[in-house]
């Protein structure tokens, strides 16, 4: 369980993952429990979660999956005074061994003090119910979830981050709000299978407000797309990532996490 920000009191995103390993293996997919020692997702709907589905074999980061379940969330509310978060699906996706199943959600409300607190992860609560339990860590001392750190050679340390806000679009590009790439970078746009959909000329190192993406084809539907920072890693300032094989170029992290924020992209006719 992480935290965008990790403030006391902060009203963030959190990602929540759990590995499948027990009694849920073979049934279908009906729910996902978040029960908190001490959160409030009160505020929490449908509309606000960014990312839900299944990484295959628990080999992607932990923000990204290869079957999408968006389309089969059926339900997303609060109970037990507004700690407890459940999502409720249509029970169109089947679970394997070893699938980690991932929901990243906005709205949440961190605890008023710092410190860890544990959070219980229920998959299929209703029927073949696999618990497991998570710690949530809140910090007074807030370097967000989102960063990564770089010496800056004069002792002090500067992180990578990216923002991206929910738009509309006439589906030829987005618009990520700032991104920070300390040694340089890109900031590139994938899709929920993980396919690149574009990817911004070279950044020189510090931080970037409204950074265009151009897409190498017009997005068809609205859709959650995800910016993450990448960098700059064989000095030619073109982005080679994934071209013919090629691990140049890849992208930020700070301890294991990607450096990347999802959001919510609208296509308009233009009119």
């Amino acid at each position: 369980m992480t935290a965008d920000s990790t403030a006391p009191g902060a009203t963030t995103t959190h990602t929540a993952t759990v590995t499948v390993d027990g009694d849920a293996v073979g049934s279908s997919w009906n729910s996902l429990v978040l029960d908190y020692e001490a959160a409030d997702v009160s505020d929490v709907g449908a509309e606000d979660v960014q990312t839900v589905g299944i990484d295959r074999g628990d080999d992607a980061d932990g923000t990204t999956v290869d079957v999408s379940a968006a389309d089969d969330v059926s339900s997303v509310s609060a109970s037990d005074d507004s700690t407890t978060l459940t999502v409720g699906f249509g029970g169109n996706y089947s679970l394997q061994q070893g699938d980690q199943l991932v929901v990243r959600f906005t709205d949440v409300v961190n605890p008023d003090t710092a410190g860890t607190t544990s959070v219980t992860i229920v998959v299929n609560q209703q029927s073949a119910a696999e618990t497991a339990t998570a710690e949530l860590t809140v910090s007074d001392s807030d370097d967000g979830a989102n960063s990564t750190d770089s010496d800056d050679g004069d002792g002090e340390d500067t992180c990578a981050a990216v923002s991206f806000s929910p738009q509309t679009t006439t589906g030829d590009t987005v618009v990520v709000d700032s991104v920070t790439v300390p040694d340089g970078g890109y900031v590139a746009v994938h899709a929920p299978d993980h396919t690149t959909l574009g990817v911004s000329g070279y950044l020189p190192a510090g931080s970037h407000t409204d950074v265009t993406v151009p897409l190498d084809e017009p997005l068809a539907a609205d859709q959650t797309l995800q910016a993450m920072a990448h960098r700059e890693t064989n000095g030619n300032e073109t982005y080679d990532h994934g071209r013919c094989g090629s691990e140049a170029d890849g992208h930020y992290s700070c301890d294991g996490e990607v450096v990347a924020e999802s959001a919510e992209v609208s296509v308009s006719d233009g009119c």
